[in-house]
């Protein structure tokens, strides 16, 4: 099929058929030094109407220049017609011509440099890391709490995504899970898979095997390949149920252990002197020494005052139960939470 200049001019006015419209995009990408003839004379006697900005104009030519093995002076404006004319022979080859305006303008904004947009992009994983010698508590966004020995670490997505909860690891770490039956909590140790919903379980990883310990609910093990030599089907394991992973002879042991879930309080250095304080105002040093939420209703305590010592290394749910014996409280704990409250 021979181009005629009449031609090329109804496909930059968008008024040739689709057949049309698919042999001109090829004879001009084949021959770009007679589109640049066409943009150059075009760039240079568009009138103000439709005109783009000066910078939207250079950055739209030199994008265009950058794809021509002919590089021409750039002049800043264009009408849109014959814009996205060329866009659609530049980036779009072989696309059939545009048939409205609306089509015209969208194609221009395709065209035109995109920044990324901030709440789109991929989501950095935020690692926390306990480097001191005693347990660090944490909790995350959705309120599941997770407990790090020492020289322990998990990486995750802060917040999570829509769907799912996932969290890698390294050396023990205790996690107690926020139920949420739509977004699954899978924990990636080694070559272990433990995915729960909303439950208790430890997890440590070291450089033999990696042991999994289950303290309330139900979790779901497998491995991360998909099966090892000696681990060919998904495990499930029930509360005071372990399972432990022998990195190098690559097989598993399902055992029973003492389920009461361990006492993860961290450990403190500071020493609290209390001397006839408002009982209200001992729980709330205790919340803020122990990281811990403590909550209690002001008028059951109103009026009861407390005088002792808290010293390093001793146990808040200790202190707690004393505390509840002296004043007739009751101590409740639930997800993290200690709640103080009078007896009926």
């Amino acid at each position: 099929m021979q181009i005629t200049k009449q031609q090329i001019q109804q496909f930059l006015d968008a008024a040739c058929t689709g057949e049309e419209a698919s042999a001109i995009a090829a004879y001009l990408k084949n021959n770009p030094e007679i589109l640049n003839s066409y943009l150059q004379e075009e760039w240079n006697a568009s009138t103000d109407e439709g005109r783009l900005t000066p910078a939207e104009g250079k950055m739209m030519y030199q994008e265009i220049l950058q794809q021509l093995p002919i590089k021409k002076t750039p002049v800043f404006t264009l009408k849109k017609t014959r814009w996205v004319a060329a866009a659609v022979v530049l980036f779009l080859a072989g696309i059939t011509a545009l048939s409205t305006k609306k089509q015209h303008t969208a194609k221009m904004a395709q065209a035109l440099p995109v920044q990324p947009d901030s709440a789109h992009t991929e989501q950095e994983w935020k690692v926390y890391l306990n480097a001191t010698g005693q347990k660090k508590k944490i909790t995350l966004q959705d309120s599941t709490i997770v407990v790090l020995s020492a020289k322990s670490q998990i990486s995750c997505k802060q917040p999570f995504p829509a769907n799912k909860r996932e969290i890698k690891m390294k050396g023990q770490v205790y996690f107690d899970v926020h139920k949420n039956q739509s977004k699954p909590f899978t924990v990636y140790a080694g070559n272990t898979v433990t995915t729960a919903l909303g439950t208790s379980f430890c997890i440590n990883m070291c450089e033999k095997e990696v042991t999994i310990k289950l303290f309330t609910g139900k979790v779901m093990i497998k491995p991360v390949h998909g099966s090892a030599r000696g681990w060919d089907s998904t495990i499930f394991l029930l509360p005071g149920e372990q399972m432990q992973y022998h990195i190098s002879k690559d097989n598993i042991a399902i055992s029973a252990f003492n389920k009461k879930a361990p006492d993860h309080t961290p450990l403190h250095s500071t020493i609290l002197s209390f001397n006839n304080e408002p009982i209200g105002t001992v729980l709330d040093k205790l919340s803020e020494q122990y990281n811990v939420a403590i909550h209690y209703n002001k008028k059951e305590i109103s009026g009861i005052a407390f005088t002792g010592t808290v010293l390093p290394g001793d146990s808040l749910p200790v202190i707690l139960k004393i505390i509840g014996k002296m004043n007739r409280f009751d101590i409740t704990q639930a997800n993290g939470i200690f709640t103080i409250s009078k007896q009926r």
